[in-house]
């Protein structure tokens, strides 16, 4: 058996096919043919094909699998093989009758495959036997406020460690190189968004602590908030900096500049002052 005959079928949902299904497609309209159980829709292949589309034509509908391994014919290379797993849009079903023609469908059915339980178990993402908007919206709104704390704490009690810094060279350059730089050259374009590296080294410790006090499916849900939000934040701190804003955003604007250029210890708040009025370290501009 060659490699390509090993390969399995991309991850996506598999159709049952009939071989009246298979037998029905047999024109340069819409080109059908089988290997090894598998089904394959080859119409946008038969012009291409190196052998002419005839040769494909005469074997419409029906399984090539001999044919295509036919020294007499034309023995296929893996690489023809390969390509045909491109064409692959199913598999061929038995013959025996795959639904009752006079069954119908209850208000309450569930296909006996369905586990609900077991699939909220596995997956730990969506439980199925509850609403889903209220389950996604729930957490996702929570992770948005568990952010803008985040932003605040973050940004007053790690970024603004000036009093507690060790006076040595390495925790200097490196809390120059977190935030010193964007207070040193505030207006810098290249010196305001975040590091990739330094997001993940920061991030990390949070969504473990994420998982370790909500089980999966809600830690999930509220890490998608939070994130979300942090890219608002991101594309907000940048607009604060450098573009003409709408009048809230005007007034966060010179609220942040004053936390630069007037006090650096007052006004952490980037996108609110929420935690600002509740920490009492409101920057009066």
């Amino acid at each position: 058996m060659s490699s390509a005959e090993k390969q399995p079928l991309k991850s996506r949902a598999v159709r049952i096919l009939t071989r009246e299904d298979l037998v029905n497609h047999n024109n340069t309209s819409s080109c059908w043919i089988s290997r090894n159980g598998k089904v394959y829709d080859v119409t946008g292949f038969l012009q291409d094909h190196p052998g002419g589309e005839d040769l494909i034509l005469n074997h419409a509908g029906k399984d090539v699998g001999e044919i295509m391994k036919d020294p007499d014919e034309h023995d296929h290379s893996d690489s023809a093989y390969e390509m045909l797993e491109e064409y692959c849009i199913g598999r061929l079903g038995n013959e025996a009758t795959i639904v009752d023609e006079a069954w119908e469908a209850t208000v309450d059915f569930h296909p006996d495959d369905t586990d609900e339980a077991a699939d909220f178990e596995k997956c730990q993402f969506l439980d199925l036997r509850r609403p889903l908007l209220r389950q996604t919206l729930c957490c996702f709104f929570l992770g948005n406020v568990i952010w803008t704390f985040l932003e605040y704490t973050l940004h007053r009690f790690l970024f603004h460690i000036d009093e507690w810094l060790p006076d040595r060279p390495a925790a200097l350059t490196l809390h120059f190189l977190m935030h010193g730089v964007h207070h040193y050259l505030p207006m810098d374009r290249l010196r305001l968004v975040m590091p990739p590296l330094l997001f993940f080294t920061l991030s990390w410790p949070f969504t473990r602590l994420g998982y370790l006090l909500f089980p999966a499916s809600v830690a999930n849900g509220i890490i998608s908030g939070a994130f979300a939000f942090y890219v608002l934040y991101d594309c907000m701190h940048y607009a604060l900096h450098h573009t003409k804003l709408p009048q809230y955003m005007a007034d966060m604007k010179k609220y942040h500049l004053a936390h630069h250029y007037k006090n650096f210890e007052l006004g952490f708040g980037v996108t609110s002052k929420v935690w600002d009025y509740i920490f009492n370290t409101v920057l009066p501009v």
